[in-house]
């Protein structure tokens, strides 16, 4: 079961006058949670300093969350997208995606087609470098009910081409299973480009007990592509 886990920040009353699918609680706002929303909107130039001061005294958290099952769905994100609007014409100043990572400032959607699936995609899924682990993930695409993808990378790449390739490869798949439906095959390969380089795809489940205790874990699990071999 896939969800979508969003706060709102804004000056709630116990009954929002909001009409949505989505699941609603206010609660009071906490300082740490605040700070967790203006440090992502910061991250991702969502906010401006204005929206900041303005949301760090907002009195309520509006808590949506949706439950859905149907792998490659849009209709949950466009539901999202219009509790969103709803919110920001109500008084909030942002909207925290939990399950993409994603915050949603104010201007982040005048003009956006929220039917439109290439809209969705960019509003909803995070490409992520993990310099770590040495791999490209994406955060969000639970949010249209599909696996996340990984992608190794070689981290003593002196021209970071494996980095490259691997971060297009991450957007290419993530974007054609939510835009294009398209459907991966376990054992299949895969590439961004016809001069990209291929890669095999391994579909790793989740763990269904972690993903059973903790919304934020994709229940589809993950596509993991790894270069196929000559």
């Amino acid at each position: 079961m896939a969800r979508i886990i969003i706060t709102i920040p804004g000056p709630w009353g116990n009954d929002p006058a909001i009409t949505t699918p989505f699941h609603l609680q206010v609660t009071p706002a906490e300082y740490e949670a605040l700070a967790d929303i203006v440090a992502v909107g910061r991250k991702c130039e969502a906010l401006t300093d204005d929206q900041v001061g303005r949301l760090r005294k907002a009195p309520a958290l509006l808590e949506a969350e949706l439950a859905f099952e149907k792998p490659g769905d849009r209709a949950a994100a466009a539901a999202a997208v219009r509790l969103a609007a709803d919110a920001f014409a109500a008084g909030a100043e942002a909207v925290f995606v939990e399950t993409s990572l994603r915050v949603f400032g104010v201007d982040t959607l005048k003009g956006a087609e929220i039917d439109d699936a290439h809209t969705l995609f960019h509003l909803f899924v995070e490409i992520l470098m993990d310099d770590e682990a040495h791999e490209v993930t994406t955060e969000g695409l639970q949010c249209f009910d599909l696996p996340d993808v990984v992608v190794p990378y070689v981290a003593d790449d002196p021209e970071g081409e494996s980095a490259a390739a691997a971060q297009a490869a991450a957007f290419s798949l993530a974007a054609q299973m939510v835009c294009d439906r398209l459907r991966p095959t376990n054992g299949g390969v895969f590439r961004a480009s016809e001069s990209a380089p291929w890669y095999r795809l391994k579909l790793e489940p989740a763990d269904a007990a972690l993903a059973a205790e903790d919304p934020f874990v994709n229940p589809r699990g993950r596509w993991v592509l790894t270069p196929r071999k000559a």
